[in-house]
């Protein structure tokens, strides 16, 4: 599904297309009449109906476009979710693992033990998956070091290996979900950049269409038509407001008067 602000310029696209079907002819008259008498000999008036289809036309296009780069970023950013969950999870189990071997060593261990063994500093929240991570890599390549000290309570053992083989097993799945995260980050920028290079296109090629449009309207001698599809100051993309500029006949904003 698009996005609010591409499915504000869908309506506005398809008014200025519809009011193009229903005007052309008449536009396209009112000029031919205008501009006939000053065709030289030889010279033949150009199809001004089939030019104003032509730039609905292109108008059409561009707003095609730009809804299928919206709605293929917005797939892209659905898709982001799980990835996400799945790193949480895997946060939350490598700093669970990672408070308990600190508790167990520090319970068993000289505090320089505790520091040899890759504990130092406090140890990061899980919110800070990247730094848990680094954290918990420190722990792993410190555990074995502790294989040369004694426990302070004397028959007390803490097994490293199972110790370690728990640790690595919760940085590895964490590591491969922060790789997961990743690449779904790198695939949402590009497909925001696609449906932003289709938006700018969108906007330049509505504003052009637009104000032709309105500016032929209003020469053919239908003002009021012309008002409703002439672009927005502040809304690119857009049909303006009744309360905008009127940028018509006077100049001044709506409601203005005298002067």
């Amino acid at each position: 599904m698009a996005s609010k602000q591409v499915v504000d310029r869908q309506k506005s696209a398809k008014q200025v297309v519809a009011s193009i079907h229903t005007n052309a002819a008449a536009i396209a008259q009112s000029r031919a009449a205008f501009l006939a008498p000053f065709l030289q000999p030889g010279e033949a008036l150009p199809d001004f109906q089939l030019a104003l289809l032509l730039e609905g036309r292109s108008l059409e296009a561009a707003i095609e476009a730009l809804v299928r780069a919206d709605v293929a970023h917005q797939a892209e950013l659905s898709d982001d979710e799980p990835p996400r969950l799945a790193r949480d999870a895997a946060g939350g189990r490598v700093y669970t693992t990672v408070v308990d071997v600190r508790e167990a060593v520090a319970g068993l261990y000289s505090p320089a033990a505790v520091r040899e063994a890759g504990f130092v500093g406090n140890t990061p929240r899980e919110d800070n998956p990247e730094m848990l991570a680094r954290f918990a890599e420190e722990v792993i390549a410190g555990i074995p070091k502790l294989a040369g000290h004694k426990p302070r309570i004397q028959g007390a053992v803490l097994d490293l290996q199972g110790t370690l083989a728990k640790l690595q097993a919760d940085v590895t799945e964490l590591n491969t979900q922060l790789k997961h995260v990743a690449r779904e980050a790198r695939e949402a920028q590009a497909t925001k950049l696609a449906r932003d290079r289709a938006l700018d296109a969108y906007d330049a090629r509505f504003t052009q269409v637009a104000t032709l449009l309105a500016t032929e309207l209003r020469a053919a001698g239908m003002p009021e038509l012309a008002e409703r599809v002439r672009p927005s100051v502040r809304r690119p993309g857009e049909i303006a407001d009744d309360d905008e500029t009127t940028g018509g006949d006077t100049g001044k904003p709506a409601g203005a008067t005298g002067g």
